[in-house]
């Protein structure tokens, strides 16, 4: 009897991190703007139109420069401790866009190095305008294409 609840126990414990695991790993990147600078993906999982047809949400993947890590540093290395971030990659991002008045909203910036793991979490939320022929606005056209296309 003990043995039979601790096979159980062991099983549903191995079922339950495998499902959470899977979850952690269900990104569908897909590429949206690109040029000799950076890379922008999205997750094609996160796509969703919030209240209204023009506005977008969509996390978003953008491959990082050095360049772009080092103004990332000195933005920040008041506030966290920068030594490893010279390890950084990618950066996921949350964002918002409004298509209508152009607004972006963007938030809950996490940084990751070539394995995936996890190096910063930056929880600020910023709210730009995005100009004409810019990255975000050939970024968010791409998308809306996409949205509409599938």
């Amino acid at each position: 009897m003990i043995k039979r609840n601790l096979l159980l126990i062991t099983c549903l414990f191995m079922l339950f991190f495998t499902v959470a695991s899977a979850a952690d790993t269900q990104s569908n990147w897909q590429t949206a703007y690109k040029d000799n600078n950076s890379t922008v993906y999205f997750d094609t999982n996160t796509v969703k139109t919030i209240g209204s047809p023009d506005i977008l949400g969509v996390d978003l993947k953008t491959n990082l420069s050095q360049i772009m890590i080092q103004e990332l540093t000195n933005k920040y290395k008041a506030s966290y401790d920068t030594n490893n971030w010279d390890k950084i990659k990618y950066s996921i991002t949350s964002t918002i866009y409004n298509q209508k008045d152009k607004s972006l909203v963007s938030k809950n910036y996490r940084f990751f190095d070539n394995n995936n793991n996890l190096i910063a979490t930056i929880n600020d939320e910023s709210k730009t305008v995005v100009s004409t022929d810019s990255i975000e606005s050939k970024t968010y056209t791409a998308i809306f294409e996409w949205l509409y296309e599938n």
